[in-house]
């Protein structure tokens, strides 16, 4: 059967689709080995994204509970006012005493467990059964070991840019940004990549 141009288009779209999936898939693999231990060693802050990161799951993030690390990267992209009115930014009172406030728009709340202010951040989140927000590669530990969804800084952006908060052409300056101070992998960029590719053909936007 000959195939008219609009069915080769389609057939494309479908190969570009399957094809950035997979991609996905196989970046948050690699990220997560390296993130638990299981690939080439990384410094000792990393940032990551979680094993269930899809542009349907960052359609859904409402918040969570921020580190120290993910607000300060958020304040020198200049997008932190941004996400305190897009996302509920939860902060324990060891992230305020160490970012030196609350930024307006974020919430303090109380920690409700002891211990360092990484536990009491991952267990105030698994109580009130919110992703954790951070860069730290210790946090992430904790929040995986608890089955906790986590994002970093790079996918807070893709879901502001699926919410139209952002615009999807501010990514790759914003991505580039990061890259000047931000200890991202390359598998950590590549993930980033992949959804911000399979989110800009997927969400009605703009520009």
């Amino acid at each position: 059967m000959r195939l008219t141009p609009v069915l080769l288009q389609l057939q494309a779209d479908r190969v570009f689709f399957f094809a950035g999936v997979l991609a996905v898939v196989l970046q948050v693999r690699i990220v997560r080995m390296s993130v638990m231990g299981g690939g080439k060693p990384q410094s000792k802050r990393i940032a990551a994204v979680g094993p269930g990161v899809t542009v349907q799951a960052l359609e859904q993030v409402q918040g969570g509970v921020v580190d120290t690390s993910t607000l300060i990267y958020l304040h020198r992209l200049e997008v932190l006012p941004i996400a305190a009115c897009s996302f509920s930014l939860l902060l324990i009172p060891g992230v305020v005493s160490e970012y030196g406030g609350c930024p307006q728009g974020c919430r303090q709340i109380e920690s409700v467990s002891t211990g360092t202010t990484d536990e009491q951040l991952c267990r105030t989140a698994q109580l009130l059964k919110q992703p954790v927000l951070s860069e730290d590669r210790r946090v992430l530990q904790q929040a995986d070991a608890l089955e906790l969804p986590f994002y970093n800084t790079l996918m807070l952006v893709i879901a502001l840019c699926i919410r139209n908060r952002l615009p999807f052409s501010a990514y790759p300056d914003i991505r580039h940004q990061l890259s000047t101070f931000a200890r991202y992998s390359t598998a950590v960029i590549g993930v980033g990549d992949a959804v911000y590719e399979l989110a800009r053909h997927r969400v009605p936007h703009p520009g």
